[in-house]
């Protein structure tokens, strides 16, 4: 192919170019299938080689990402499965190419790597994981749970959790995001206050509402179980969602927020994906 690899690896993620990106996507691609068809199964199941990676598992992001992702029915390959660091041959696997010529042009693993050399390489993740954990239970905020609907087909419905300190505006990118208006980022978002009257927010550089929706979070409004929200997009009514004040409590500190918790069949047919893997 004629590329240089080595020099993509060693170039910082930000400084690389598309071009470079998507190799980089196209390799990485091809780890996860390698890993999926090829190690997973003649290493895990039939012994033939003996996978090694030294790559950090993140349980607490894997098991959410997890979740998410057999919610909406989405292929999990990407965060079940990751090329190894190495490969060598098992006793099987050796008996079963002995009379195969194999190539010697691999990476060959030290026979003996020092105590030190190993908590050199631990260390900085143990720590990591020490101050995380420490975060994890500390920082524990209140959650909100909120139902969002399509208002021209009631059976197009999201179920959300999100922490009360989720910028209003970020919040309402992402709710357009979930429902397939990704570049959305003008709106009216009408609540209504402690007396049911309705007040109407909009982005910092819109004109369409006095109430800004920049440097709030959700816990600066009045969240009231059962109150019904409106967010509408300039398309008008036929993007227009209805957002429903279902619960509020503490965080769980083993979730990650913001997080769908459920949505609708109809959703979850429309989101699924075509995937070759």
């Amino acid at each position: 192919m004629d590329i240089d690899l080595e020099s993509i690896w060693k170039t910082p993620p930000n400084e690389l170019t598309e071009e470079e990106q998507s190799i980089v996507s196209s390799f990485l691609f091809a780890g996860i299938m390698m890993d999926k068809w090829v190690f997973t199964p003649f290493g895990h199941f039939f012994h033939v080689v003996r996978p090694i990676s030294f790559t950090a598992f993140r349980f607490y992001q894997n098991i959410n990402n997890l979740a998410a992702l057999f919610l909406m029915h989405h292929n999990p390959g990407a965060e079940l499965f990751t090329p190894p660091s190495y490969c060598s041959l098992t006793a099987i696997g050796m008996e079963l190419t002995a009379k195969e010529k194999l190539s010697v042009n691999k990476q060959k693993m030290p026979k003996n790597i020092s105590f030190e050399r190993i908590m050199e390489a631990i260390t900085p993740e143990l720590e990591l994981r020490y101050y995380e954990e420490m975060l994890r239970f500390e920082l524990v905020t209140d959650v909100v749970s909120l139902r969002a609907t399509l208002q021209k087909d009631e059976n197009l419905w999201k179920e959300a959790e999100l922490s009360t300190e989720n910028l209003l505006h970020d919040f309402c990118c992402d709710i357009f995001a979930a429902f397939a208006m990704e570049d959305t980022r003008e709106y009216v978002l009408s609540i209504p206050d402690d007396n049911g009257f309705p007040m109407e927010y909009a982005p910092a550089a819109s004109k369409r509402a006095i109430n800004k929706t920049d440097g709030l979070t959700l816990g600066d409004l009045p969240l009231h179980i059962g109150d019904v929200w409106t967010l509408t997009p300039p398309s008008g009514k036929a993007g227009a969602l209805t957002i429903e004040v279902l619960e509020k409590k503490a965080s769980n500190p083993y979730l990650m927020y913001p997080r769908i918790r459920r949505q609708s069949e109809k959703i979850t047919e429309m989101e699924q994906i075509d995937e070759i893997y």
